[in-house]
């Protein structure tokens, strides 16, 4: 397994936002989150990711315990994530947003930076040619030197990605890539996770868009007051009738997507 989560709690005073959660993700898939909103999705992500320390349990990553380590040592793991509100720096242009996502693969030093040595020139000059791989392969590579504040919203959203990109992840956290967009943009947006996993990356996917999530993911878990309720395949979660009670909010016998 490419992640283990193991028995993972987090608790914020009396609240129990996870409770003994489990999962593991398969190297090479698009392995979905889903619950209802206070279910614990985020709250896991940013467990994962080293924004919350657990209160118990255990987080292993390419074999490597993660458990309670900064976000900055995860990324340089392997691990990068997109988050529910976008985070881009508006003033800063499209491809200086990408080379930022860049920085824990920058190995020079302040000083030798501050020189301009040759070494920081082609560190700095493969980190600008890396951002414009992603920017080409998310579709923005036109809109490169344009401020971030200038995008519409769905590009914006592109360019969070582009930027997780940049820090050549092995496994991609997406929360939420798709809250607020048309069925154009989500489709455009589902398609590119679909394409980067067929070139290798590994994806967890938050997402409230059902019929995204079922038609994109190839393992769907469900959370439910931050346990987890139940995990499958989307076929077998449309028909698990525990999820359909608690989350899809259909009865025995109506018709599900």
């Amino acid at each position: 397994m490419l992640l283990e989560v193991n028995q993972v709690q987090m608790y914020f005073g009396g609240i129990k936002a996870l409770d003994g959660v489990d999962v593991a993700i398969q190297p090479g898939t698009i392995h979905a989150v889903i619950g209802p909103n206070g279910s614990g999705k985020t709250t896991m992500f940013n467990v994962i990711t080293g924004f919350y320390k657990p209160t118990s349990g255990k987080i292993h990553f390419n074999g490597i315990d993660i458990t309670g380590e900064k976000p900055h040592f995860i990324v340089e793991k392997g691990m990068a994530r997109t988050f529910q509100t976008l985070r881009l720096f508006p003033h800063m242009t499209v491809m200086e947003n990408v080379v930022v996502g860049r920085h824990t693969r920058i190995r020079e030093s302040f000083w030798r930076a501050a020189i301009r040595s040759r070494s920081t020139i082609k560190e700095e000059k493969g980190a600008y040619e890396k951002a414009e791989q992603v920017l080409d392969l998310v579709g923005l590579i036109d809109k490169r030197h344009q401020l971030a504040n200038s995008l519409a919203y769905g590009e914006a959203r592109l360019l969070e990605i582009a930027r997780a990109l940049a820090s050549d992840p092995q496994l991609l956290l997406l929360d939420e890539p798709a809250a607020g967009m048309n069925p154009s943009e989500t489709k455009q947006v589902m398609e590119l996770v679909k394409q980067l996993c067929q070139k290798g990356l590994t994806i967890i996917l938050v997402e409230h868009d059902m019929k995204a999530v079922m038609a994109y993911s190839d393992v769907v878990t469900v959370l439910d007051h931050g346990k987890k309720l139940a995990e499958g395949t989307p076929e077998e979660i449309q028909h698990n009738e525990h999820v359909i009670s608690a989350y899809l909010g259909k009865r025995r016998g109506q018709q599900h997507a």
